[in-house]
């Protein structure tokens, strides 16, 4: 007992050292150096283990105001292992599942914003009805991705089918071949049947997905590119680069973007411009071999809860 009270006070004393001596609130520069360090880590981590490796940290690193670059390495790299042996708690199909449906979800989103960012870019800020015509399809398909992340499959479904039919009717009208309509179909098929049926997916695809939307929006609403230029390039770009630098701790973000990029060109590739094909076999590829890291990255069994 006495030697572990001995090690207490010993803790408490070299975290206090650390500690800005004006109160128990102010922390000193090394130390919110240090736990901005840690955010490399999941948060269930850092809320089991944070205040112990913060203390750890400062008991080797007296009157310092950075922490030493080999800490900083062995903290990202610690915090990068961390963070891909989250997926391993899920299955392969989990994992794809999450993937596929982030990847239609993009989808959807952007037409979203450009029914939205178009309306708003050809009819100005002061509403008509043509603009109200466009904000309800918008609407339509960001519900129907809203209502498949967080709640049951039946109501994404209704809302689905509603969607489908204002983008069918809203838009071209009857009459109007359904075919180049089939992307955004698939799409909401996809969202709805890949839709957890029990456990509810980590709120952080969302965040994902609207943080997309917003670029897109943004991107739409441009007055010096005109929008379409800009909306077709710039958000994909950025997160193709980013899923790629993602790849190697999380495969799931690669396979979103090669679902989404195919989602996005196919129908053009085979109806227009078969000059993409070229590229769209890239993208496959690329997903290919996201879909092979993301089975090794998976765990083993047959574990149905989503993150």
């Amino acid at each position: 007992m006495t030697g572990e009270c001995g090690l207490s006070a010993a803790d408490d004393g070299a975290r206090d050292d650390n500690r800005d001596p004006a109160g128990a609130d102010r922390v000193t520069p090394i130390e919110r150096r240090s736990r901005l360090l840690l955010r490399a880590y999941p948060a269930a981590y850092r809320r089991e283990r944070g205040e112990e490796m913060i203390g750890t940290l400062l008991e080797t690193t007296p009157d310092r105001a950075w922490p030493r670059l080999q800490d900083v390495r062995a903290l990202a790299v610690g915090g990068l292992n961390a963070r891909a042996a989250q997926n391993r708690r899920l299955s392969a199909a989990a994992n794809l599942r999450i993937a596929v449906m982030t990847g239609s979800s993009l989808y959807l989103v952007m037409l979203a914003a450009e029914y939205l960012g178009t309306g708003l870019s050809e009819f100005g800020l002061k509403p008509t009805p043509a603009w109200y015509w466009s904000a309800l399809v918008g609407a339509s398909l960001v519900a129907t991705v809203l209502l498949s992340w967080i709640t049951r499959p039946f109501i994404a479904a209704i809302s689905a089918l509603a969607a489908a039919v204002a983008v069918y009717f809203l838009d071209r009208g009857p009459g109007y071949p359904p075919w180049p309509f089939m992307p955004v179909f698939v799409s909401l098929a996809v969202i709805v049947l890949l839709a957890p049926r029990q456990s509810r997916p980590s709120p952080k695809w969302l965040w994902l997905i609207g943080a997309f939307a917003v670029a897109v929006l943004w991107s739409t609403m441009d007055p010096l590119y005109g929008g379409f230029q800009v909306l077709r390039v710039a958000p994909v770009f950025a997160f193709g680069v980013a899923s790629i630098a993602w790849i190697a701790v999380d495969a799931r973000l690669a396979v979103a973007v090669a679902t989404f990029c195919l989602t996005l060109y196919a129908y053009e590739a085979l109806s227009f411009d078969s000059g993409l094909l070229p590229f769209l076999l890239i993208i496959a590829g690329v997903g290919a071999l996201a879909a092979w890291l993301l089975r090794r990255q998976s765990a083993r069994g047959t574990m149905t809860d989503a993150q």
